[in-house]
């Protein structure tokens, strides 16, 4: 089955290039210039990933990645943009977004980015799907969490899934911020200890209720160690 991405481009000759790049990847890419017309598209049909530019005519970008992440959750959201403003870019990966391209850009370097992401899906779909500690009960290819005993259901982003999933696998064991980078994001992608450390801070939100049962230790200059008391049962 091929990916199916949503790219919200306004400059022609660029969206004509992508979209055709795109297609020729084995991509099924549908291009839109305006809000609107993407809006329309994301109510008949889904789509596995968005491309999506800051700025186009009729609004901005976040707009729509806020709109996809209310109909559409699991869409993996990229941001294209010729603005390489600290404060936007936070605000994307606030939206859960899986990455932020800074125009101009080599396209190939696009398609590495977006084989990490494929790669990272594929990873997750191999593994387990149902883990389950104690009150908490995971399934990584949903990206979801149940909170029990009254299976308070939380819909986590691709990356706090595949971190969660990290630490899991390797519980009790320290795992860098490096580790943790080079999987989740990939060599080609260069995110700061920062934004790590913030998709920690979720995750421990979420996770720790018990903090008895479950918690994610900081390990100094390192990174972090999944901490268990419950036996982690998989299906």
């Amino acid at each position: 089955m091929k990916t199916k991405v949503l790219l919200l481009e306004d400059e022609i000759d660029l969206g004509e290039t992508l979209k055709d790049f795109l297609d020729h990847k084995g991509f099924e890419c549908h291009w839109y210039t305006h809000i609107k017309n993407a809006t329309n598209a994301i109510n008949d049909h889904s789509f596995h990933l968005a491309l999506l530019d800051i700025n186009v005519p009729d609004g901005n970008g976040i707009e729509l990645a806020r709109m996809l992440r209310k109909n559409s959750p699991r869409t993996l959201l990229f941001f294209l943009t010729a603005q390489n403003d600290p404060e936007l870019r936070l605000e994307s990966f606030e939206l859960g977004a899986q990455d932020f391209i800074t125009k101009p850009f080599q396209l190939k370097e696009l398609i590495i980015r977006l084989n990490r992401i494929r790669k990272l899906q594929a990873y997750i779909a191999d593994g387990p799907q149902k883990i389950q500690i104690g009150d908490i009960v995971f399934y990584p290819q949903k990206f979801e969490l149940f909170i029990l005993p009254n299976s308070k259901k939380i819909l986590l982003s691709q990356k706090e899934a595949a971190i969660f999933h990290l630490l899991i696998s390797n519980k009790e064991k320290v795992i860098s911020r490096d580790e943790i980078i080079d999987h989740v994001w990939g060599e080609e992608s260069y995110p700061s200890a920062r934004t790590v450390d913030n998709y920690i801070v979720t995750l421990r939100k979420w996770i720790q209720n018990k903090p008895n049962d479950l918690r994610i230790l900081s390990v100094r200059g390192i990174g972090y160690k999944l901490e268990i008391k419950n036996e982690v049962q998989y299906e």
